[in-house]
């Protein structure tokens, strides 16, 4: 079995606060990064109400040059609870730390079907009290565009890396200079 290695999630809120999570890295390349979060005590998804068991894992891709990220949250079993695409920018990684700023906008995607759009007053009054820049709301805008123009394909996108490089357990099918 190969061992994970650690990343630190840093998110950055448009109010400045920082959110912090310890995750495995399960993927890098120049252009893709992807983590996993083991969700060790279950729960409810806010804005969807739906149960999360402990032991599901959320799967977070993040790219480079995209202006969001996509984060597939599966039971135990590998069944798909949901997905949850976020408005970002100033994504980065190394190998201990991927940061990026959250810009505002959310979109979930239960398993059942339908895009749920959150956060547009959020983003609203994020704007009013210039808390975003510039490039934060074309960022944002920018994810609107791509998520609410092509989901599907972001979801396809991802159900595909998955079927070529990790195994039904998460873990990557070959060690090699781009999976640890």
């Amino acid at each position: 079995m190969i061992p994970y290695e650690q990343i630190t999630e840093r998110k950055i809120k448009a109010n400045g606060s920082v959110h912090e999570y310890l995750c495995d890295l399960v993927y890098a390349s120049d252009e893709l990064l992807v983590i996993a979060y083991v969700m060790k005590r279950g729960g409810t998804l806010p804005g969807i109400g739906l149960t999360v068991l402990p032991g599901s894992v959320s799967y977070g891709y993040f790219w480079c040059d995209r202006p969001y990220n996509l984060y597939r949250m599966k039971r135990p079993d590998g069944s798909i609870i949901a997905h949850r695409i976020d408005a970002v920018t100033g994504v980065e990684w190394t190998t201990t730390v991927l940061e990026y700023r959250d810009v505002v906008l959310d979109w979930w995607l239960p398993a059942s079907g339908g895009l749920v759009a959150e956060d547009e007053d959020e983003l609203a009054e994020a704007i009013a009290a210039g808390l975003l820049s510039e490039a934060d709301i074309a960022a944002a805008e920018a994810a609107r565009l791509a998520v609410e123009g092509s989901w599907q394909g972001i979801i396809a996108e991802a159900e595909a890396f998955e079927a070529a490089h990790l195994a039904p357990t998460g873990r990557p099918l070959h060690a090699g200079q781009e999976s640890p």
